[in-house]
């Protein structure tokens, strides 16, 4: 199984505090949230995504042994 396919769930507040700079922009766009869900309250600090392992690397929320 590539590492696109496999997901991961993580909280959206972690991406928008992930150490790649860009990462909250970046998983907005790719994933169709709103990027101002949490200022609006749309979401919370518990809301939850599903994203594919492959973009938690790059947005620094996950290391690869």
């Amino acid at each position: 199984m590539k590492a696109e396919e496999i997901k991961v769930t993580v909280k959206l507040v972690d991406v928008l505090h992930a150490p790649l700079m860009s990462a909250w922009e970046r998983m907005c766009e790719k994933y169709g949230v709103n990027e101002w869900c949490i200022n609006e309250g749309l979401a919370d600090d518990e809301s939850t995504i599903e994203i594919s392992l492959q973009d938690a690397e790059l947005y620094g929320l996950v290391e690869r042994e």
